[in-house]
Formats: C-alpha cells, sequence, structure tokens
C-alpha cells in the first residue's frame, strides 16, 4: 500500500446544521470499515453527493453503500433542525429538504418531473416507461427520482400529492423489486450480479459475457431501438403508437416525409419529435399547424424494405 493510499479521509467542514449527526455517522461508518479509506465529497446542495476514491478491496462495496445510504437521508433531513422533511422544487431548481416549520413560504413549482431519457440499460425500458406513465396517471406534477443503483432500477418520491403520495412510494416499491429480477440488457428473467465492477441485473447469458462485449450489446440495442428521434437522427424510421397503429418517419437530410394509414404526406415542420412515451406533432403541408399525427409513442426502430412491400 503507497503512503497515500494510507492516508485517511480528511473530511471538510459540514455548512449544513441539519445534517451533522449524518455526516458523523457516515465518517464513524466509513473509519470502521477501513481507516484509510478516501472519500470526497463533490456537492453539499441541495443534497448531499459524495464519491469513494479508494477503499480496501473487501470492503469497497460496504463503503459505497454507506456513502448512499448518507446521500439519500441528506434528501430527507431538514438542512436547518436535522428533522425529517423533503426536497421541494424552488423557481432556480430543487430546494434542499426541510421539514415542513422550514419550509418556503411561497407556493412549490407545479412543473412535472424531467425523466431522464433511459435508466439502467435497455431491458428495463419496459419497466421505466410504465412507471412514468403510472405517476402521470396518478399525479402528473408528481416529483420522483431515478436511477441504476446495485443492480435496481431505483425510484423514489421527492413530492407527490398526499392522497396519491403512498400509491406512487408503492409503484416505486414495485419497479425497484422486478427490475432487480429482470436483465438490464434483454429484459429476460435474471438477479443481481457482479460479473465486473459494478452490481447489474443479468440473466445467465449476459452475466457470462466480458463487460466490454455486455456494454456493446446494450449499445446496440439502444442504437436500434432509441427511444427519441431529432433533428440529427437522419435515416427512415418506423414509429409504434398506443393506439396499434404505426407510422413512417423519412428524415433525410434533403426531405422530410410521413406515411401515415397509407397516406404519403410531405413535412413542413416538426414541432414535437417522435419519442417513446409522448405525442409527435408537425405542420404537414396543407394542414393546420401542430396538428397531432399520431398517438403516444410506444417503440421506434428502423424501417426495412419488407415491411413497406
Amino acid at each position: 500500500m503507497s503512503e497515500q493510499e494510507r492516508t485517511p479521509t480528511q473530511w471538510p467542514e459540514m455548512t449544513v446544521p441539519g445534517w451533522q449527526a449524518l455526516y458523523l455517522q457516515l465518517q464513524a461508518d466509513v473509519a470502521e470499515l477501513d481507516p484509510y479509506a478516501r472519500v470526497s465529497v463533490l456537492e453539499v446542495e441541495p443534497y448531499l453527493h459524495l464519491h469513494v476514491d479508494h477503499a480496501d478491496g473487501l470492503v469497497l462495496q460496504q463503503v459505497r453503500e454507506a456513502c448512499f445510504t448518507a446521500e439519500g437521508a441528506s434528501i430527507r433531513t431538514c438542512t436547518v433542525c436535522g428533522k425529517p422533511g423533503q426536497m421541494l422544487p424552488g423557481p432556480d431548481g430543487t430546494l434542499p429538504a426541510a421539514c415542513p416549520e422550514h419550509q418556503e413560504t411561497a407556493e412549490p413549482d407545479r412543473t412535472p418531473t424531467q425523466w431522464p431519457e433511459h435508466v439502467g440499460g435497455p431491458g428495463w425500458r419496459g419497466l421505466y416507461l410504465q412507471l412514468r406513465a403510472d405517476v402521470a396517471a396518478l399525479d402528473p406534477h408528481a416529483k420522483v427520482t431515478a436511477r441504476s443503483k446495485f443492480g435496481t432500477l431505483d425510484a423514489s418520491v421527492v413530492e407527490a400529492d398526499p392522497p396519491v403520495l403512498e400509491q406512487i412510494r408503492e409503484l416505486c416499491r414495485q419497479v425497484r423489486d422486478v427490475s432487480s429480477r429482470t436483465c438490464e440488457v434483454c429484459g429476460e428473467p435474471g438477479g443481481p450480479a457482479r460479473p465486473h465492477r459494478w452490481i447489474w441485473a443479468l440473466c445467465p447469458v449476459h452475466a457470462a459475457m466480458p463487460e466490454r462485449e455486455m456494454r456493446a450489446e446494450m449499445q446496440r440495442v439502444r442504437e436500434d431501438e432509441p427511444y427519441a428521434l431529432g433533428a440529427a437522427t437522419f435515416g427512415t424510421w418506423t414509429v409504434s403508437h398506443a393506439d396499434g397503429s404505426e407510422t413512417v418517419w423519412i428524415l433525410h437530410r434533403n426531405r422530410t416525409e410521413l406515411l401515415s394509414n397509407g397516406v404519403h404526406r410531405g413535412i413542413e415542420r416538426i414541432d414535437t419529435y417522435p419519442a417513446v412515451g409522448t405525442v409527435a406533432r408537425a405542420t404537414l403541408y396543407g394542414t393546420g399547424p401542430g396538428e397531432v399525427v399520431a398517438a403516444p409513442v410506444t417503440r421506434i426502430r428502423p424501417w426495412y424494405r419488407e415491411e413497406g412491400e
């Protein structure tokens, strides 16, 4: 072990009074696992953001888990007094956690969750999109965080209307459970596995793959079936919709056209490109502006000639 590796973490001073207890507990937990572990504090607000720079390999995952626990606690702990609280959206972004006594008196922003394009691998795509749809149906203004963590699709409620809060929490619990048994690469039955550096949810086939090959397979699936089209996704794409219909979008540098219900029409302007879970809107030649051309998108894939024959 080098001299640098034998230097314990020099913990910076905690400037948030309500987090002193959880911060001191984190230091104690890390020191008990590995007195020479090094942890960086990347951010303090709106929540504690930590990174494990070094730890003994035998306890590395446990040190990471201790950091994840502290990060999660900071989301639910009032920054002023240390009592249970919650993060609320503010005019310039998410506000740090506060208990009811210390929450801002102004009405919180009621814009919906800005969901990441995807979480985890393509095998979780259906689970993730269903979670988004179910949350929006219960409370379109609910705030939910989602990330890949320890082989699960880890979703947590930041804010929701009280009458449906517990229902949304249950949705998050269900998706965590199901994702832990669903291969991130292909969607087949699987389970937690650590064939490489990280914990994944994988089927036996993908758990046996070298990491580079497994990541390449994930990327291939994503490229073959993208979540969204845009100004730079040139090609011809078959787009499936929630009502069972399909449209073909011809997006070339010199022309944009749409094939829908057997009718081939030119596109004057695309107002909203097709994206899974949304409604595509475009102005077609000879139509009014902002025409809804299809039901919500469920799948996007390359168009092949045999489909149109």
